[in-house]
C-alpha cells in the first residue's frame, strides 16, 4: 500500500472541512480520549490552522490506565496551549443504577456532556475520530442485528448531536477522518512523531465491536484484501442515494396515510408487501416483528385484533388498521347521579339531562323513559360478555360486540364504546351505535324523559 505523505493526509482534511462549508475561523470541539485516532484528529485541524477546544473522559473502567489517559491528554494540551475540559464517571455504577450497558452508558454521558460544553462555549462542530476502518465494522454490526436503509449508510460524516437532553441543540457531530484508513492514521503518526495512547481493552473480544474486528474483519481481508474499504464505500454509496429513497417513501407513506384527528388511517393494497408495510408503521414505534404480525392479520382477513408500541395502538380493519396514540382515557367508569350532567369523551361532549317532552327534537338527542329508571346511573367501556335487549327486540337480548360489529363500529370506536348501566345492571343505552333498550323506550304513559344528547 503506498502510504500518504502528511501533507497529503492534512489535505483530505482540508478538503473534508472545505465540503461540508465548516469555516476556517470556528473553534471545533474535539473528543480527545489520548488515543491514535483523536491524537491524529486533534494534530490534522491544528495543521489547517482550525481552533480546537479538547473535551476528555475518565470514564474509570480501566483503573490506572485510565488515569493516566487523563494525565497525558493534560500534559499534551498544556505543552500546545490547547484549552481542555475533563470529567470523570463511575461509569460501571451509573450503568448498574440506569440498567443499561457500559458501551451505552458511556456514549449517552459523554453525548449529554458534549452538549452542554457546546451550549456553555457557543461551539457548532464536535469532531470524533471515527475513520473508515471503523465505518466497515460499524456498517457488518447494523447487518448483523438487523438493518435497513439508515443502518446501511453507517456513520455519517455530518449529522445531528444524539441523546441529547433538549432535543434542539444545532451543533453537529463532524467526523473528518471518515474516508481514511487505520493504515493511514499510523502512517501519519509516525511522519509526525505524534504521541498516543494505547487502550488495552481494544484488544479484548469482550464488546461485540471487538469481535467484529479481532475476529471477523481479519477474515474478511483473507478474502479481499481491501473489504473494509469496499463496505465503507459502500456506506458512502448508500448516503447518497438515501436522499431520493427517503422521498419514494415519504410519498408511498403518504399516499397511503390518511390522518382524521385523533386517528391515523393507513391503507394496505396491492403495493403494500411486508417490507413497505415497515416503513407506513415504523414511524409509530411498532417493530418488525409486530409489523410482520399485523401485515399477516390484513392478509389472513383477521379484523379487530390489537397492537401496541410504546405510545400508540393500532387495530386491524379489512384492508387497513387503524392507529391512535395511547393515552390515559377521560375516566374508567362515571356514577350518573344527578341531572343534568356532562362529560368529553374524545372528541365529543355527552350530555345527559331531563324533559317532560316525550317527542324527540333533535337528530343528535336519545329519550329513554325515566320513570322507570332510578339514579344513580353507571357510564363505563363496554366489556366482553356485555348483553342487552334493543329497541324491537322483545324478549331477546343481544351481545354488546355483535350489536357493535353488525354496526360496522371497529378500531379505536369499538373499544372506546360506552354502556350506560342502571341499578339492576341492566344496560340500557349504548354508544357509538346509539342503540336503547326496549325495556326503556318512550311510551305514551312516560312523563319524563332522560335524555342524552352527543355535542
Amino acid at each position: 500500500m503506498r502510504k500518504s505523505s502528511g501533507f497529503q493526509f492534512e489535505q483530505k482534511i482540508k478538503a473534508f472541512l472545505l465540503k461540508h462549508n465548516i469555516p476556517n475561523d470556528t473553534t471545533i470541539l474535539v473528543g480527545l480520549s489520548g488515543g491514535p485516532d483523536s491524537m491524529c484528529l486533534i494534530n490534522a485541524l491544528l495543521a489547517n490552522k482550525m481552533g480546537v477546544l479538547a473535551a476528555h473522559v475518565n470514564y474509570q473502567l480501566r483503573g490506572q490506565a485510565s488515569d493516566e489517559d487523563e494525565i497525558f491528554t493534560k500534559n499534551w494540551c498544556k505543552q500546545k496551549n490547547i484549552n481542555l475540559l475533563n470529567v470523570r464517571w463511575d461509569t460501571k455504577k451509573m450503568a448498574s443504577a440506569a440498567k443499561t450497558g457500559i458501551e451505552e452508558t458511556a456514549r449517552k454521558l459523554r453525548y449529554n456532556w458534549f452538549e452542554k460544553l457546546c451550549k456553555k462555549n457557543k461551539i457548532q462542530y464536535v469532531a470524533t475520530g471515527h475513520h473508515m476502518n471503523d465505518q466497515a465494522e460499524t456498517v457488518l454490526l447494523q447487518l448483523i442485528r438487523g438493518t435497513g436503509i439508515s443502518g446501511l449508510q453507517g456513520i455519517l460524516p455530518v449529522a445531528p448531536f444524539p441523546y441529547t437532553e433538549t432535543g434542539h441543540l444545532s451543533a453537529k457531530l463532524i467526523r473528518p477522518l471518515l474516508s481514511i484508513t487505520k493504515d493511514e492514521i499510523d502512517d501519519y503518526l509516525r511522519t509526525k512523531n505524534i504521541p498516543f495512547r494505547k487502550d488495552a481493552s481494544n484488544e479484548e473480544d469482550m464488546f461485540s465491536r471487538n469481535k467484529i474486528r479481532l475476529n471477523v474483519v481479519p477474515i474478511l481481508h483473507q478474502i479481499n484484501n481491501n473489504a473494509s474499504r469496499h463496505i465503507a464505500e459502500n456506506a458512502m454509496k448508500m448516503q447518497g442515494i438515501a436522499p431520493l429513497i427517503n422521498k419514494a417513501v415519504e410519498i408511498f407513506i403518504s399516499k397511503h396515510t390518511l390522518k382524521s384527528g385523533t386517528k391515523t388511517k393507513v391503507f394496505f393494497d396491492e403495493e403494500v408487501n411486508l417490507q413497505t408495510a415497515f416503513y407506513l408503521l415504523e414511524g409509530f414505534g411498532f417493530n418488525e416483528d409486530q409489523v410482520s404480525q399485523i401485515f399477516h392479520c390484513i392478509a389472513q382477513k383477521h379484523k379487530s385484533r390489537t397492537f401496541q408500541s410504546d405510545n400508540f395502538t393500532l387495530f386491524t380493519l379489512e384492508k387497513e388498521v387503524e392507529i391512535v396514540k395511547r393515552k390515559e382515557e377521560d375516566f374508567i367508569e362515571l356514577k350518573l347521579k344527578r341531572l343534568p350532567l356532562s362529560f368529553k369523551l374524545q372528541d365529543q361532549t355527552i350530555r345527559f339531562g331531563k324533559s317532560k317532552k316525550i317527542e324527540l327534537d333533535s337528530l343528535t338527542k336519545t329519550k329513554l323513559d325515566l320513570n322507570n329508571i332510578q339514579l344513580p346511573l353507571l357510564v363505563r367501556r363496554w366489556q366482553n360478555g356485555d348483553k342487552m335487549q334493543p329497541l324491537g327486540m322483545k324478549g331477546k337480548s343481544k351481545k354488546i360486540k355483535d350489536i357493535l360489529t353488525d354496526k360496522k363500529i371497529s378500531g379505536i370506536e369499538k373499544q372506546n364504546a360506552i354502556v350506560l348501566v342502571n341499578q339492576m345492571e341492566e344496560i340500557i343505552w349504548l354508544h357509538p351505535t346509539n342503540t336503547i333498550s326496549e325495556l326503556y323506550k318512550i311510551t305514551r304513559s312516560t312523563k319524563n324523559c332522560l335524555t342524552i344528547a352527543i355535542i
